[in-house]
């Protein structure tokens, strides 16, 4: 499969929309009501600069949008976050979440990141898999974080 990634561009919104609803659907279930609009995607993914740098990227698979990650940079501090990132469940599994992750990493070292977090649900098994792969290790746990009996594992890693 050839993948391509690159940044965010608005055009991309709509099928980010689906692949991100999607994507968290598989483990949150019903609790993901409906997809986000397109100009949430906008507003969330378009670049922003200063203090916090804010950027988004997507993977491509024959014009196809098949995944999505959203990255920051407290400049200040040195602190890399990964927003949040999603994969396509048609083809999870296939290197695509590596691809999109070793994008955010390659800015945050380039910009001088010295350490990077994220939070990953409780229910999601394979993520916190995924990011323990990545060099992630759990630092905290936070209960019923953003949906009721849904806790979420603080997880850090320093570059």
């Amino acid at each position: 499969m050839d993948v391509v990634v690159r940044p965010f561009a608005p055009a991309d919104a709509g099928q980010v929309s689906d692949v991100m609803f999607r994507s968290f659907r598989t483990y949150l279930g019903e609790r993901m009501k409906h997809p986000d609009g397109e100009q949430y995607w906008i507003d969330a993914l378009s670049p922003k600069d200063g203090n916090i740098v804010h950027r988004g990227a997507v993977a491509e698979v024959q014009g196809r949008i098949v995944g999505c990650v959203e990255y920051t940079l407290l400049a200040d501090y040195g602190l890399g976050i990964l927003d949040r990132i999603g994969v396509d469940p048609d083809v999870a599994g296939g290197g695509i979440g590596r691809r999109l992750f070793a994008a955010a990493m390659e800015f945050w070292k380039a910009s001088g990141a010295r350490k990077v977090y994220t939070d990953v649900s409780s229910i999601n098994p394979g993520a916190l898999a995924f990011y323990k792969k990545m060099g992630f290790s759990v630092e905290g746990m936070l209960k019923d974080h953003f949906y009721p009996g849904v806790d979420e594992y603080q997880i850090s890693m320093f570059l």
